[in-house]
């Protein structure tokens, strides 16, 4: 009896460890020994550390996931951004870039009861709301342009803890939250105080609104100086520069533009970049580039007939074997 039940037992395990086996063969098997990345190799050598490299080149094709760029041998090079990898892009723009939701950065002379710009804007900066272009009015030369100054510290790129309760980041974003006051009246002076001057220059770092088709630019911002919004004419040829940064800048990269990035190598031509600036030889524009309508094709250019080529009524001076050409039927008369 003893005999049978060690028996069945037996049989039993036996099945049980072939159905296990049969399982775990679904999956391939590990190669290799466990071992935490963090233990490194064998024999208590620590990992050699990754190395550091600085990449620069022309931009061949760029995507969300990452770059690639031609160095300056020729070597194709695959750039990969970190997390937080430190995004910065330059560059010159044509006036299609402004639209509403846009971040905008100038200086100008205003007049606070109308908030209209006396004189057409020339230079604009098309900027993302960060640590060097916070939103807002500032009397000219007391913008903050330093992490630090003027109260709020923003990161780069944030996505909000802005003054104003404007969200930063995003090309085009939303106008954020409207002021506390909602009429937005600015506190009153004290009588016996003299009035301010009708119009102040400032610096103005605020989205845009509205753009009228007769050419004017609306933007608006909470700020204590100005109770009406901004309105400006662009100047023609005005001077329109790019400062993005974070992910707003991203889809703007363009082919051709220069890099200059610093990381990690991770492999034989690609690398891991924690710092990129980029800058665009081309200003950047959202127009489709015109196209020939069909049919309508330059035609080619008609050359001019060799001298060789004359026709019969054409006059000129003639051919060397004129004579010769000119007494062959001669020639061939036979005489009587």
């Amino acid at each position: 009896m003893r005999i049978g039940r060690l028996a069945a037992a037996a049989i039993i395990g036996g099945l049980a460890a072939m159905t296990g086996l049969s399982a775990w063969g679904q999956f391939p098997p590990m190669q290799g020994s466990m071992r935490r990345p963090q233990d490194g190799p064998r024999g208590g050598v620590p990992a050699a550390p990754a190395q550091r490299i600085e990449a620069s080149g022309i931009v061949e094709a760029a995507s969300p996931q990452g770059i690639r760029i031609l160095s300056p041998t020729g070597q194709p090079w695959d750039l990969i951004p970190a997390r937080g990898c430190k995004l910065t892009l330059t560059g010159k723009a044509l006036p299609d870039v402004l639209r509403p939701g846009v971040l905008v950065l100038f200086t100008a002379e205003v007049e606070k009861k109308t908030g209209v710009v006396a004189e057409p804007v020339a230079a604009i900066i098309v900027c993302s709301a960060d640590q060097h272009h916070l939103p807002g009015i500032f009397p000219e030369g007391t913008r903050p342009s330093e992490p630090g100054e003027g109260g709020a510290n923003v990161g780069e790129g944030a996505v909000g803890g802005l003054p104003g309760g404007l969200p930063g980041g995003g090309f085009g974003a939303p106008l954020g939250e409207p002021p506390t006051n909602p009429r937005g009246r600015p506190p009153r002076r004290p009588r016996g105080l003299p009035d301010s001057p009708p119009s102040e220059r400032f610096e103005i770092c605020a989205r845009i609104t509205n753009i009228a088709k007769t050419g004017k630019v609306t933007v608006a911002v909470p700020n204590p100086h100005i109770r009406a919004p901004i309105t400006f004419e662009l100047a023609e040829n005005a001077d329109i520069s790019l400062e993005l940064s974070g992910q707003e800048a991203v889809p703007l990269i363009r082919k051709g533009a220069k890099v200059e990035g610093t990381g990690t190598q991770i492999g034989p031509s690609a690398a891991q970049i924690t710092e990129l600036k980029v800058e665009l030889t081309e200003p950047l524009t959202f127009a489709e580039p015109k196209r020939t309508p069909a049919g309508r094709e330059t035609p080619p250019k008609r050359e001019r007939p060799h001298s060789d080529h004359r026709g019969p009524g054409d006059k000129g001076p003639a051919p060397e074997n004129a004579e010769g050409a000119a007494e062959a039927p001669a020639a061939e008369k036979a005489p009587e």
